[in-house]
């Protein structure tokens, strides 16, 4: 231990939730959930990889690596752990084609962590998919405990950290002491991507990426000993500081185990932001019974939820920018 200062915190619980967590302990419908995810992850990640971005990534990456024993798809390349995870986060990121669960897009890392980890260490499929059920409920509910802070959508960086950490730790098989220990390391560091970098340019689909390596890079320092401020959520100059707005967070955690974020699953139909499906899928289903040209068009209402509203006035800064496969 080079550094260790002894606190109970929210990261600690966290922890033992998470080093404690067994296939058993999960309902049915959220495994198969979760089979659903990974699933659709992979779509992504092949759709990705014959988008206009999957070349110049996918040669990016290989110029900046070495080889190791994680297999990419979907060309076959053999890649170090952490690029391997870097190029799959990217590319399931590329077209919009993720999915989501409780507040948060989390499966470019809740995915990709545990399937380069059970690679690398030849783990079966069971406990790849126990690792993504923890990672991807933490994450989740990270993104409801700052949904109030400066950064929304994919930019919420942060989350891809924590799924990444926790998965890492679940494959490995910490003990809850250093499971929190990886979630505090990696939440220690966080990202923060700039909204012009975000919404229209091609670097969107990089906010994923080094999150989601740097989240499983954090469980292997932890096994080495590394110890870090526990308190990084509460801390008056910590994550919460800076990442949220309310003077009194939720604890949104205390409900692990006993609600599940996999339940709220979206998977994408059309490569578009989540709140965009309905009102697509509705005008398709339209178009099939009714010859509709675009000069008929005088007017378009769309009834919606509140939350596709707020998202509607995140799209500003797209206006004027064209139409590009990112925005």
């Amino acid at each position: 231990m080079f550094y260790e200062k002894k606190v109970e915190t929210q990261i600690t619980g966290i922890g033992q939730w998470i080093a404690n967590l067994a296939i058993e302990d999960i309902p049915e419908e959220v495994v198969d959930l979760a089979k659903l995810q990974f699933l659709d992850i992979l779509a992504a990640i092949f759709a990705g990889s014959k988008s206009m971005f999957g070349e110049p990534i996918r040669q990016a990456v290989l110029r900046t690596t070495s080889s190791g024993p994680c297999t990419v798809l979907p060309g076959g390349e053999r890649l170090a752990v952490l690029d391997a995870i870097y190029l799959h986060a990217t590319l399931a990121n590329a077209i919009e084609l993720d999915n989501l669960v409780f507040m948060g897009h989390v499966g470019q890392s809740g995915v990709t962590v545990p399937l380069a980890l059970a690679e690398m260490f030849k783990k079966n499929v069971k406990t790849m998919l126990l690792a993504q059920i923890a990672a991807v409920e933490v994450a989740g509910r990270m993104g409801a405990y700052f949904s109030t802070g400066p950064l929304q959508g994919h930019m919420r960086s942060y989350l891809h950290r924590t799924a990444g950490a926790v998965a890492a730790s679940k494959m490995m098989g910490l003990d809850s002491k250093t499971t929190a220990n990886a979630l505090a390391i990696a939440l220690s560091m966080p990202e923060f991507p700039l909204y012009p970098s975000a919404f229209s340019p091609d670097t969107k689909i990089l906010c994923t990426s080094s999150p989601a390596s740097e989240g499983a890079r954090a469980a292997f320092m932890a096994a080495e000993g590394i110890c870090p401020a526990m308190d990084i959520l509460e801390h008056p100059a910590g994550f919460s500081a800076f990442f949220g707005q309310l003077k009194h967070p939720p604890d949104v955690c205390g409900q692990l185990g006993k609600t599940w974020a996999l339940h709220a699953l979206s998977c994408k139909m059309f490569a578009a932001c989540a709140y965009a499906q309905g009102p697509v899928a509705a005008a398709l289903d339209i178009l099939k019974t009714h010859a509709i040209q675009p000069e008929m068009i005088s007017r378009i209402d769309v009834a919606a939820p509140i939350t596709t509203v707020t998202m509607e006035s995140f799209s500003k800064p797209h206006r004027g920018a064209g139409i590009t496969v990112v925005n």
